[in-house]
This record gives C-alpha cells, structure tokens and sequence, in this order.
C-alpha cells in the first residue's frame, strides 16, 4: 500500500514579518509546501520520499527489518546518491544502540551514535549522543528523560556551540567544508578542541501531548536561573473523520499574548503509486 500526505502551509506570519507585511494578513497565504509519500510493506514502512516544493530539494529514505519486523537499518538518498546510513542495534528486545554513518570518498564510516537506557518498566530514561571530531568519538549530548501522565520532561546536556563541526570523516576534511561555507569560527578550531570542551548547563524542554500522541504544548526552560521560560508554543491539532490529523495552528506565547506561527493542513491519499 502507499500514502501521500500533502502538507500545506496556510499563513506562515514569520515569513510575512520578514516581508513587512501586516501580521493580520495571514490568512492570504495558502499553499502546498511538501509533498511526503510512504510506501508500506505489509504493516512495516518500506520507504519514504520528501519533496520540498519551495526549494525543490528533497530525499528518499528505505527501510529494513528483521524477523521479528524491528527496524534494523535506513538508508537515505538524495538525488538518487546514498547520503547516509543508520542501524539500529538490538539487546534484550530493545533499541540499545543507533549508528550512523556517513560516506567519504565512497567509504562508510561512523559519524553519530546515540545509546539507548531504559528503566525498570522498560521506558526510555537517558540518550547519549557521541560525534566523530578529528577521527575520534566523543560524548556530545545526554539527554535525562522523565514521564508524567501525558507529558514528557527532557533535561540536554551538550556541547552547543560546536556541535555543527562534529560528524565529519577527520579535521582536514571538517575545514575544507568549513571554509566552503564561509564559517568565521574557523580560527578557533583546533584538533584537540573536542577534548577540552564541556558539556554546557542544562537544557530543559517539557513537551505534552493529546490522547493520540501529537504534541499540543512545548515549552523550553533555563534550569540555572529558576526554570525561566524562554520559549513557549501551542498546538491546536484538528482530525478527520478517519482519526487523521487534518490541521495543527502553532501558537508561539509571548509577553501574555499568543502569536500565530504557521497552520499546517495535511491531506491524505492512499493507494497513489510512488514515483521511483
């Protein structure tokens, strides 16, 4: 069977304040902004294509699964290139290890790794995240999660200001790139910068959702200076008669007053044949 979703974007306000336009005005913009199409084998995803119609760019993603129908690994393509690969590791029937890995002159190796740990009701507790700088892997995020009804608590430990200089194959090739793109922090990386950076403070988010599982509250928090919100967002979810998710209007809070951010409305067709 196969699935498209469109997704439309009615009214984005950022984009309209960028612009100078009034923000009342949000209404005038209406129209399709991705295209995500799936594919299943059975009741397992087999792959999944991405079309961004603003800038034409896209990716295709296959999956695999063992016999007991986990997922074991995703492939990505863009452009009909292998970009990247992730397995997933396995120990007593649960995710314990996901690796990633990226291509460099047509040669695998390891770029990300994130292991899973689980408590006693087999919930998911702790992620740490390591990255590859300078050939080597180095502990970059952990992340504590916590549960509560239907609410989710996630306190981030990580190395913020350099995590995008990690995932590359050495350094050579980390500046090379980094000096493609113009980046002004060049002079301060050095080959043993991984080894002597911290873990910052932490990062609090508390995410809660609805009885289906979609997020309808976000906020982000600063644990050193009495849980100060900084960033709080709403999600109005509306479904279809066939318990899909039809609309989200994402409300951004600030100073008391809720600012529209975008309204996303999805449509669904099942059985369209996949290009491939």
């Amino acid at each position: 069977m196969t699935f498209k979703k469109h997704i439309r974007n009615i009214g984005d306000c950022q984009d309209q304040i960028n612009h100078g336009n009034d923000i009342n005005t949000w209404e005038k913009v209406n129209e399709i902004v991705k295209i995500e199409e799936y594919k299943f084998s059975g009741n397992n995803l087999a792959s999944k294509k991405v079309s961004n119609l603003e800038n034409n760019e896209g990716f295709k993603d296959f999956y695999s699964y063992d016999e007991f129908d986990r997922l074991i690994k995703r492939a990505k393509y863009e452009k009909n290139i292998l970009i990247n690969e992730t397995e997933y590791i396995y120990e007593n029937q649960q995710l314990a290890w996901e690796n990633e890995f990226h291509l460099f002159n047509n040669n695998k190796y390891l770029a990300f790794q994130t292991q899973y740990e689980y408590n006693s009701e087999n919930k998911l507790i702790k992620k740490k995240i390591y990255g590859r700088y300078n050939s080597k892997m180095y502990l970059i995020n952990i992340r504590e999660l916590r549960y509560e009804n239907n609410s989710e608590t996630e306190i981030s430990n990580s190395i913020i200001n350099i995590s995008d200089y990690f995932g590359y194959f050495d350094f050579e090739s980390m500046i090379k790139e980094v000096k493609y793109s113009g980046d002004d922090n060049i002079q301060l990386l050095t080959k043993d910068l991984a080894e002597t950076y911290p873990l910052e403070s932490p990062h609090k988010t508390i995410k809660i959702f609805d009885k289906k599982g979609n997020l309808i509250e976000y906020w982000e928090l600063n644990p050193d200076n009495n849980n100060e919100i900084y960033n709080r967002k709403i999600y109005s979810n509306e479904y279809n008669k066939n318990g899909n998710l039809e609309m989200v209007t994402c409300l951004k809070i600030e100073e008391k007053k809720f600012n529209k951010i975008y309204t996303h409305k999805f449509y669904y067709y099942e059985d369209v044949d996949i290009e491939k």
